[in-house]
């Protein structure tokens, strides 16, 4: 056991031990690391209060968990599931907190990939706006700031594959 149940810090142990799985799983590609990272994760967020300040990067953590599970196996509730935690990461991230920007692009990624599966142009329409709200809050001089415009100007061209629309362009 990782601690004992009522110690605690048994959450934050439980998030960096997945964090760890999911460092190995990108490295080795190996699917039981990812498995495991997960199990860390919600074991961790369960057990983690809802008003506690790192139960959004947890749940950030866990939503591109499922989001890295699916783009190895493809499987539709990997990614729905992926889409639902982002959801509530963002939802539990102060519109002032210094991380939304990259929580919201998360999310912008995860539909983009359910709808290059799926077909389903409502997920890039959600990605264009989520992916907005993202550049929005992302300062000119930031470091990170053209990756989010890349991944905008996509959802762009999903669309514009899609519908023809020179203003997508």
């Amino acid at each position: 056991s990782i601690a004992p149940d009522s110690h605690p810090d048994r959450a934050l142990y439980l998030a960096n031990l997945g964090i760890s799985y999911q460092s190995r799983f990108d490295e080795v590609g190996d699917l039981g690391d990812i498995d495991q990272c997960i199990s860390a994760l919600q074991q961790g967020i369960l057990i983690t209060p809802d008003d506690h300040p790192d139960r959004a990067g947890r749940m950030n953590s866990l939503g591109v968990s499922f989001w890295s599970r699916f783009e190895y196996s493809e499987n539709m509730a990997d990614i729905n599931q992926s889409i639902a935690t982002l959801q509530q990461a963002v939802s539990l991230t102060p519109s002032n907190h210094p991380g939304r920007a990259t929580r919201l692009v998360k999310l912008g990624i995860s539909l983009q990939s359910r709808f290059q599966h799926t077909g389903d142009i409502g997920d890039v329409d959600q990605s264009i706006t989520i992916l907005q709200q993202a550049v929005s809050l992302t300062p000119d001089d930031h470091p990170d700031r053209v990756s989010h415009l890349n991944d905008l100007c996509r959802s762009f061209e999903y669309r514009f594959n899609c519908n023809k629309v020179l203003g997508d362009i």
